[in-house]
């Protein structure tokens, strides 16, 4: 329990770090807006950017729900040994235009960070996302799983956008 705080706590202050680096070094726009209602249930992700809280995990995916205002976002992780480990936020919309920024809260407020749906499709089966510098990002789909001509472009459609694909990880569960 104290372990897994810790590493809460580190996970926190590093994409805080990351929310300061974005002011300086700008992001990608997001491309479409987003309906809030669509955007909520299971996302499982299918690329990720390396990080040091999901490091033990297989794969992973989060479930948003609506929460008057304001979203409750719970990742899942899955580990190699079947043990699922959750960390919950809090997340709001940031932006009215377009409804694709988000600002998550961790740690009951303490520290904050924001995320952007850059991309999805029109049947929201995907979505392409990031931390608002572009750093960390993200390729989730509704299914576990996609096929490989749909996986290679949807990078290249992250590679086109600007962002750094070259360090993303396949983390889909093998087939």
């Amino acid at each position: 329990m104290i372990r897994a705080l810790i590493a809460t706590m580190l996970l926190a202050v590093t994409l805080s770090l990351g929310a300061a680096s974005a002011a300086i070094a700008g992001a990608p726009e997001p491309r479409a807006a987003v309906d809030l209602d669509r955007l909520m249930g299971r996302w499982n992700e299918i690329y990720r950017t390396p990080n040091k809280r999901q490091n033990a995990c297989v794969t992973a995916y989060q479930v948003w729900s609506r929460q008057k205002e304001a979203f409750t976002v719970v990742q899942h992780c899955v580990r190699a040994n079947g043990r699922v480990g959750t960390f919950d936020t809090t997340a709001r919309d940031i932006d009215p235009d377009k409804h694709a920024k988000f600002e998550a809260s961790f740690l009951g407020g303490l520290l904050k960070n924001r995320y952007w749906v850059l991309d999805h499709d029109k049947d929201y089966s995907w979505m392409i996302a990031s931390t608002a510098d572009g750093k960390y990002v993200s390729i989730l789909a509704r299914t576990t799983t996609l096929p490989e001509p749909e996986r290679t472009a949807l990078l290249a459609r992250a590679a086109d956008m600007g962002l750094n694909t070259a360090k993303l990880q396949n983390v889909e569960p093998k087939r």
